[in-house]
């Protein structure tokens, strides 16, 4: 992402830099380098700290200047829990009100958490597009003009989107020790804003030739696997519905950006899908052996690093899909960054539940 205008350079900047660390206890476990970049860090608890808090620093910035510093603006975002959390972290640092429309599924636990730090929280419709088409088309009809600005703040599909997550390439390119160059990411999917910025940002900091080098294994999680079904539909396609466990990937259909991106880099990106057990596995293994508790939205991200290709095959699923015909030599010295997006829809209560639901 470029350096601030000086129209946004007043404005409190929302995301912070988080750290990209090596493991050396996951690096055993996987048999090659792992570093994680810990976007559990970000103030709203998730990297949608980046992209939400880019496009509202920018559209404050736009209404300002238009008109001439005499208007606010107020925000208004659909969300599944994270990139409201981060609208209203955002919000509250721009000192301006926001509205909030999450859909019924996200759990109890998430709208309290949105209700402590934002007054207009409303719970509306079975999954995000309902949630989004009530926001857009009834909430925001209802606005009232005047010299407050309203400002939409999608989840996922917005360029300033993919520009703020795009800043997470770059900080990493800064934070790897001298001479060591990601071979790959690893992140989840849920609308896909992450990867489409994990795309850019590669492109722009690596260059576009070193960029098609570098894999991206974008984890979904069965029963919001809509970036997987489109790569297997061989168009982009919407979901049914969502099942999983993973409420923050529930998002029946990806962004067009995000299917393009599979499109123009196929053998760069690497769709993979991961059940919700493996999910939660992950979430309890990665707290036994990092001190950090994240949601099964990350735990989809996690899960490759903890899960068997196959019960007949001794090879975890990220060497499975990123490195199965290398020797054993050139794996270890492969550079994996798996980005730990983080997530607040968790809890040691949450989690008890889903280690009994699940057997883990």
């Amino acid at each position: 992402m470029g350096s601030a205008s000086p129209i946004t350079q007043h404005f409190a900047t929302p995301w912070v830099e988080t750290p990209c660390l090596y493991s050396a206890a996951l690096s055993k476990t996987a048999g090659c380098n792992i570093y994680l970049k810990l976007e559990n860090h970000q103030p709203s608890g998730s990297f949608k700290s980046r992209g939400i808090g880019n496009l509202m620093v920018r559209a404050a910035a736009k209404a300002s200047e238009l008109s001439g510093g005499r208007t606010s603006v107020h925000f208004y975002c659909s969300s599944g829990g994270n990139a409201g959390l981060a609208c209203a972290t955002a919000a509250r640092g721009l000192d301006s009100p926001a509205t909030i429309v999450v859909p019924t599924a996200t759990s109890p636990y998430m709208v309290s958490k949105l209700r402590e730090i934002c007054n207009d929280v409303r719970v509306h419709g079975a999954n995000w597009a309902a949630a989004d088409q009530h926001l857009r088309e009834d909430v925001m009809t209802k606005a009232i003009p005047g010299s407050v600005t309203p400002v939409y703040v999608p989840p996922f599909d917005h360029p300033d989107i993919w520009d703020g997550a795009a800043s997470l390439v770059e900080e990493v390119s800064r934070q790897l020790p001298l001479g060591v160059h990601p071979d790959a990411f690893v992140c989840s999917v849920g609308g896909g804003g992450l990867m489409c910025g994990l795309m850019q940002g590669m492109e722009e900091v690596y260059g576009k030739v070193a960029a098609h080098a570098i894999k991206v294994l974008a984890v979904e999680t069965a029963g919001a696997e809509s970036l997987a079904a489109s790569v297997a539909a061989g168009e982009l396609v919407t979901l049914p519905g969502i099942t999983s466990i993973a409420t923050s990937l529930g998002c029946i259909r990806v962004a067009e950006q995000t299917y393009r991106w599979y499109r123009q880099r196929p053998k760069a990106v690497v769709p993979v899908v991961v059940s919700d057990a493996a999910a939660t596995n992950a979430i309890v293994r990665f707290l036994d052996d990092t001190r950090l508790l994240v949601e099964p939205a990350c735990g989809a991200a996690l899960a490759p690093l903890y899960t068997r290709a196959s019960s007949d095959v001794d090879m975890l699923l990220l060497r499975q899909r990123l490195g199965a015909d290398m020797s054993d030599v050139a794996w270890a010295e492969y550079n994996v960054v798996m980005v730990v997006c983080g997530g607040s829809n968790i809890s040691l209560d949450i989690l008890a539940g889903f280690r009994e639901r699940f057997g883990v």
